[in-house]
């Protein structure tokens, strides 16, 4: 379609309109497929549409769609074969109506006998037609001139062909579109189809019109456009094979097993007839012709370029000549065919069809077949000779560089320019030029040839300059040089010379004619100034244009020469300057002086010329020569002022020294930044004290900040030790306190391997002496010392240390190192960098601040020097190169004041040092936390004491909390953080484990009253009332077992502790409860408390609640709660907080019994100086008996329920075979210290203690001591105060008698005893909880008023025990608790049960 809308632009009638004619049906070439209507609709769009902006209103009328014509008659062939046809076009119409017209039926006037079907025989209807005298040879007449045999493709017409030689034609349907014939044989079309069995698609037509037989198939595939596509083309195909016959039309298969249904469907509608093929009726196929009707059959086929079956026409008419043409122009086309498969059988085809042609007279044909094969010279002689086309023949001559023809050829055509361009190619200048010549001679003089007169100038102008260019390219100058000069004028040789950059030959030129003006430009041009120079100084006498161009030829001596003879003084000077002719200058200088009239203009000058020789030494880095200069200098000013505009601050200070100048000298050194030098002239000068301090901040900076170093440690670099050496011999010269001074700055400073003890004697001397550098890098030293040490050089502290500055100077005096002089040496440093930060921030404000002693070592740190230049401070960096500067990038711009120092802006400096000193706390802060963690990890693996791994926990805390609360890191460091451990979960677990025992040291005790141990406690805290949603019992139970374990929370935390623990009511109440206790032990009243505005609490329920009643109920509450539910409270955490209430219940006597452990934590939570009053204690509105009760009802329910809980234990992630015998130990002991301190529930430990599946969970030796074997038989309750002592020694857990109040019993047995008013201090208290065995004593005197069979008698050994009976009364209310599980006799006959008494150890040796 695109084609057609092509006329639109090729057509110069495109306003007459088109008209298009055809045949859809017939569109079988490959890639052709159109219908009629779409040629309207692109008619339409390109035509129509787009020329509707035409101005001309005559062109859009004349520019409108036509309908379609369908010519429906037809004259050329019979009704018979158009029906048959038709109902070809019926199943694309059925089929494929996108791909075709929809037409009316054709009609003809004309009859003929109907289409024949041939049916098959044995032998090939080939062989039967034919005859077998094909193959052999025989005479037959065969087809004539108007039949033809239509096969599918060439494969099948070349075996056909094979078969029936030259007596009949046969050609494929694609071949014969567009001929006709008298007869058409169609042979084979379906046998050869490439849809095979797929015609039986035609039944399904059938089918739809009504058509189908019984006898037809019954299967057969209904039509699908995918699976049937190829049927579109089929059909086309057998339309145009069927259209070629005017006459007869015959159909032949060999098979008709692909033929059936469409012979079946032809049958159906009566549209053929069938014949046997045999050889009667084979003999009425064949027609003769004569030689005329062969020959314009031939004539046809070759004009449709069928060479072949047209060669075979010639050769039936007996035409020798049309039959070679043909021969020769199918040869030709073979060729062509070949040309890029097999390129030597193409032209050894293509030189045949030539020569045919050549011997037929078709002289340009076979010109052309020789032009194909590349031999352009037989081509071109055949033009010329036999063609009389010289034109072709000089192009043919040229491709074949048979130049000398091809300009003989171009001559006798008269084609000027093609004749000397073959002439210049072949290098036939002189050829060409006798040419230009005849042509000149033969031109008439006329008005009519003056046109070609020029023309044939113009032709040898440009001939002539493609001669020189030849012989330019040829690099034969010589002879281009004759072409140029026979050049017409001037400016065609100037042009022409400059074209091709031949400068020299023009400047040769123009030299010899004269022209010493363009001379000059042309040796300009070419650069050859010098050249240039001399024709303006001889030929043209203009000196000063002679000088520039020597100038610019650096010819300066005679430039010098050519400006001094035209006076030219500055210019004269100033080429003696470019050309280091200096003595030349001088001299020149001296003849001025001497016929000067003034000397003070020649001194100016002079001293010019003396400077720009010193500077072009200075360039020349001839620094000798350009001193020799200097020193001729007039002034000394002019000497300064000279060397310090190009900056040789060097050869300036060595001039200022050896004058003797020193304050100048160091002047100088200090604006170049050369600290040792300005050191070293400090001293020459006097000034020692400043010159040692100069080397000693010199060495300070330049050990930090060497190439490649960070910042630490301090680096070695060349002259380190002799600078140090310089600085001691300076201050020997100054007093025995500055020569200290520098002594240890020095010590400090060295490289050298230096002691922890004496960096430790180093940094007293700083602290005494208030030595900041001594001191920082000291400290920084020491901590350097501990993180290279690997963990198993650290010594461990046994107790915590009051006096850690001290412990850890006695540590570091014997070169010894510990945790506690790591940790203690990271803050010392840590605070001094903290003091040095906050010295930076105050950099650029008044001077008058708290920090200003750490400004001097700030600066010598980094290497930065505090002037005040023109009334404004600068900062200068001696070392723009350190690594501190590189790394803040262009955070600040910096003023470059000389080649080795730059300024920077103070705010800017203050803020890149901060940077760089935070990063270096963060970096020396993160490698001891390494080093923490691993000897923490060391004291896991070594199973060190709780102490050592608690000690490295708050470390760790310590340190994670500075990094993360100080540092923003980024996200790989933020992942190292995170795989630390959790310190403040690890401790919790420290703190209360599972076998409360291990906790109960001094040193963890200590320990836990640091405010660092509180504050990592409370970060448990602030982790369980941190996450969403309401509490669980776990976390609840965690934050009462902190608050209880450690004390009173902050006032902050309280309350958001009191905010989350809202929906508990009974947990909200205690709270309150215990604050408002809290306060009252610190001598506040409840009336802060009660100002809580978070609190729902009322003035009035503050008398309701008291702090064990509240206890109790938020006890209760949660014991009855179910702890199968998510995050129940664990079994360690409920015992801890029952063991508590109890504690506070038991203060309701004048004394009472408890562990060592116990109370202890009491102890711990409370935070006080003095023990509290009694009264602010024991406020409980119930009775002690019923919270007894129900513990011991809680205590039997966990014993007996041993299923239950050790279900509860796994539950909360416990090990049940570890904790279990734990749990069951500590419930017991709960039933003890309830025995002894109610007088009760000696029945029930008793029948606990019976239970096998119990006792078998308690240690051994603690039964035994609890209850010793029956031997003797006793009156008194087998339970005794004594056998209690020892059982709870057994177990590390020592039974302790607490004395509240005056008066009370008196005890004597080996436990410990604690008189609350004798000892109200609880730091007393504490330590004699942790006196060492044996020296408990008594703090009062014993009484035995108010205590009635209490006491029995004495201890007299200590293997003996005193039996004291604690029961008043037989025990009558306890709860049951558990009742349906217990053996209901194990209430009977207790009093009956005596059980053997450990028999005391003289006892047993006097028996034995």
């Amino acid at each position: 379609m695109s084609q057609i809308a092509l006329f639109k632009y090729i057509c110069k009638n495109v306003d007459e309109g088109f008209v298009f004619s055809g045949d859809t049906a017939q569109t079988i070439a490959r890639g052709t497929d159109f219908r009629f209507e779409d040629i309207r609709s692109v008619f339409y769009n390109e035509f129509i549409m787009k020329s509707k902006s035409d101005k001309y209103v005559e062109r859009r009328e004349k520019r409108r769609m036509s309908e379609i014509f369908n010519l429906q008659q037809n004259f050329r062939t019979h009704a018979g074969v158009l029906k048959l046809a038709q109902s070809v076009t019926d199943l694309l119409y059925q089929f494929f109506p996108q791909s075709v017209d929809i037409l009316k039926p054709e009609i003809s006037f004309i009859y003929g006998e109907a289409p024949v079907l041939l049916k098959p025989n044995d032998e090939s209807a080939i062989e039967i037609i034919f005859g077998k005298t094909v193959k052999t040879g025989g005479k037959v007449v065969g087809f004539g001139a108007e039949q033809v045999i239509l096969v599918r493709d060439d494969s099948a017409q070349e075996g056909i062909s094979r078969d029936v030689g030259n007596h009949a034609l046969v050609l494929t349907i694609l071949e014969c579109k567009g001929l006709e014939f008298q007869d058409v044989l169609l042979y084979n079309f379906f046998s050869s189809s490439p849809l095979k069995n797929q015609w039986r698609v035609v039944y399904d037509f059938m089918e739809k019109k009504d058509l189908r037989d019984s006898c037809f198939p019954r299967c057969f595939p209904r039509f699908s456009h995918a699976r049937h596509s190829i049927l579109c083309s089929e059909l086309k195909q057998l339309y145009v094979a069927i259209t070629r016959t005017r006459q007869r039309l015959w159909i032949c298969e060999d098979s008709e097993e692909f033929a059936a249904p469409m012979f079946d469907f032809w049958k159906k509608l009566g549209l053929v007839q069938v014949r046997e093929m045999d050889e009667s009726f084979s003999q009425t196929m064949l027609m003769a012709s004569s030689p005329a009707e062969w020959k314009s059959r031939g004539i046809k086929l070759y004009q449709e370029n069928k060479y072949q079956m047209a060669t075979m026409c010639f050769e039936r008419a007996g035409d020798t000549n049309w039959e070679k043409r043909a021969k020769a122009a199918g040869l030709r086309a073979t060729a062509d065919q070949l040309r890029e498969s097999n390129p030597q059988e193409a032209c050894t085809i293509l030189r045949q069809a030539a020569e045919l042609f050549d011997c037929i007279g078709r002289a340009e044909s076979a010109a052309e077949c020789f032009c194909d094969l590349g031999d352009y010279e037989r081509a071109g002689r055949i033009y010329y000779d036999k063609c009389r086309d010289p034109k072709k023949a000089g192009d043919c001559f040229t491709s074949a560089k048979s130049y000398k023809l091809a300009a003989k050829a171009y001559a006798d055509g008269n084609y000027f320019l093609e004749c000397l361009s073959a002439c210049t190619q072949g290098n036939l200048f002189e050829l060409g030029r006798q040419y230009l010549k005849k042509w000149k001679q033969n031109a008439p003089g006329d008005d009519g040839t003056a046109k070609q007169s020029k023309e044939i100038e113009k032709v040898g102008q440009e001939f002539l300059e493609s001669c020189a260019l030849s012989y330019y390219k040829l690099k034969d100058h010589k002879s281009m040089i004759k072409y140029v000069r026979a050049f017409l004028t001037m400016d065609s040789r100037r042009k022409f010379l400059k074209s091709i950059g031949c400068l020299e030959e023009l400047l040769l030129l123009e030299e010899e004619l004269g022209n010493f003006k363009e001379a000059v430009e042309i040796a300009k041009l070419r650069g050859d100034y010098e050249r240039a120079g001399r024709i303006y100084f001889d030929k043209c006498g203009d000196p000063k244009q002679a000088g520039d161009c020597f100038t610019s030829a650096r010819s300066y001596e005679l430039a010098a020469k050519a400006y001094a003879d035209g006076n030219y003084l500055l210019e004269c000077l100033s080429v003696c300057t470019q050309g280091s002719l200096f003595e030349l200058g001088r001299q020149y200088i001296t003849k001025w002086k001497q016929n000067a009239p003034g000397e003070k203009e020649i001194e100016k000058i002079e001293q010019e010329f003396l400077e720009s020789c010193a500077l072009s030494y200075y360039k020349l880095k001839d620094f000798k020569s350009m001193t020799k200069y200097v020193r001729a200098f007039l002034s000394m000013d002019s000497r300064r002022n000279f060397l310090k505009s190009i900056g040789c601050i060097d050869e300036l200070l060595l001039l200022e020294e050896e004058l003797g100048n020193f304050a100048e000298a160091i002047e100088i050194a200090k604006l170049r930044g050369d600290l040792p030098r300005e050191a070293d002239l400090l001293g020459k000068a006097g000034h020692l004290k400043e010159a040692s301090l100069l080397i000693i901040s010199f060495v300070l900076h330049r050990s930090l900040w060497v190439t490649g170093n960070r910042g630490w440690p301090l680096r070695p670099f060349r002259q380190k030790q002799m600078l140090l050496k310089k600085a001691m011999s300076f201050a020997q010269e100054e007093s025995n306190e500055f020569y200290e001074r520098i002594r240890r700055e020095v010590e400090v400073l060295a490289h050298e391997h230096i002691s922890l003890h004496e960096l430790l004697q180093s940094l007293t001397y700083s602290e005494l002496c208030k030595n900041l550098t001594v001191e920082l890098i000291s400290i920084r030293r020491i901590l350097d010392a501990h993180l290279d040490c690997t963990t198993r050089k650290f010594e461990w502290e046994d107790e915590l240390q009051v006096d850690m500055k001290k412990h850890s100077e006695d540590k570091i005096s014997l070169n010894h190192v510990s945790v506690g002089s790591l940790m203690h040496f990271w803050n010392m440093w840590k605070r001094n960098m903290s003091n040095i930060m906050q010295y930076l921030k105050t950099v650029g404000k008044p001077d008058d601040n708290e920090w200003l002693e750490y400004g001097e070592f700030c600066l010598n740190y980094f290497g930065v020097r505090r002037q005040v230049i023109n009334s404004n401070v600068a900062y200068i960096l001696l070392n723009s190169d350190a690594e501190w500067v590189k790394t803040t990038g262009s955070v600040f711009k910096q003023k470059q004041l000389s080649e080795n120092q730059v300024s920077i802006d103070g705010r800017k400096f203050a803020s890149a040092a901060l940077s760089h000193c935070q990063a270096e706390v963060a970096s020396v802060s993160l490698k001891v936390l390494d080093t923490v963690e691993a000897l923490y990890k060391l004291s896991i693996r070594e199973s060190f004491s709780l102490f050592c791994q608690s000690i490295c926990l708050i470390d760790i805390y310590q340190l994670m909390k500075f990094l993360t609360e100080s540092f923003k890191f980024n996200a790989s460091v933020e992942r190292r953080l995170e795989n630390f451990l959790r310190p403040p979960i690890t401790y919790f677990k420290y703190v209360f484990p599972l076998d409360c025992c291990k906790s109960l040291v001094e040193n963890m005790i200590s320990l836990r009253k640091t405010e660092l141990s509180r504050s990592l406690l409370e970060e448990v805290i602030v982790d369980n009332i941190s996450n969403k949603g309401d509490l669980t019992y776990g976390q609840i139970g965690r934050v009462v077992m902190i608050w209880l374990g450690s004390g009173k929370p902050t006032d902050d935390l309280y309350m958001k502790i009191a905010k989350r623990f809202e929906k508990n009511f009974s947990w909200r109440a205690f709270i309150d409860s215990l604050q408002v206790s809290s306060l009252r032990h610190s001598g506040i009243t409840e009336s802060r408390s009660l100002g809580d505005p978070s609190s729902n609490t009322s003035a009035e329920d503050w008398k309701k609640f008291s702090l064990i009643d509240s206890f109790h109920e938020a006890l209760r509450d949660t014991y009855l709660a179910n702890w199968r539910s998510y995050d129940y409270v664990s079994p360690d955490c409920l015992i801890y907080l029952v063991e508590r209430l109890l504690l506070l219940v038991f203060h309701s006597k004048d004394y009472f019994f408890t562990t060592k452990y116990s109370f202890v934590e009491w102890l711990v939570y409370l935070k006080a100086d003095m023990y509290p009053d009694v009264s602010s204690v024991a406020d409980t509105q119930l009775s002690p008996e019923i919270i007894f009760d129900s513990v011991v009802m809680m205590v039997e329910q966990f014993l007996f329920n041993k299923r239950e809980t050790a279900s509860w234990i796994a539950k909360s992630k416990f090990d049940v075979d570890q904790y279990h015998p734990l749990l069951a130990l500590r419930l017991v002991v709960i039933l003890c210290l309830l025995h002894l301190n109610s007088g009760k529930y000696s029945n029930v430990l008793s029948h606990l203690l019976d239970q096998s599946h119990i006792s078998s969970q308690l240690p051994m030796p603690f039964i035994q001591a609890l209850r010793p074997r029956r031997k003797l038989n006793l009156t008194q309750d087998w339970f005794s105060l004594n056998a209690t002592v020892e059982a709870f020694r057994r177990i590390g857990n020592p039974l302790v008698i607490v004395h509240l109040r005056e008066n009370s019993p008196k005890f004597a047995c080996p436990a410990i005893i604690i008189d609350t008013a004798l000892t109200p201090r609880i730091d007393d208290i504490t330590r004699n909880l942790f006196r060492k065995q044996g020296s408990y004593h008594q703090q009062r005197p014993m009484v035995e008023a108010n205590a009635p069979n209490l006491c029995e008698g004495l201890v007299h050994n200590a293997e003996s025990l005193m039996s004291i009976d604690i029961s008043a009364a037989p025990d009558q209310k306890m709860s049951t608790g558990s009742g349906t599980e217990r053996n209901p006799q194990m209430y009977s006959g207790l009093s009956e049960k005596i059980f053997d008494v450990q028999i005391s150890t003289e006892k047993r040796q006097h028996e034995e």
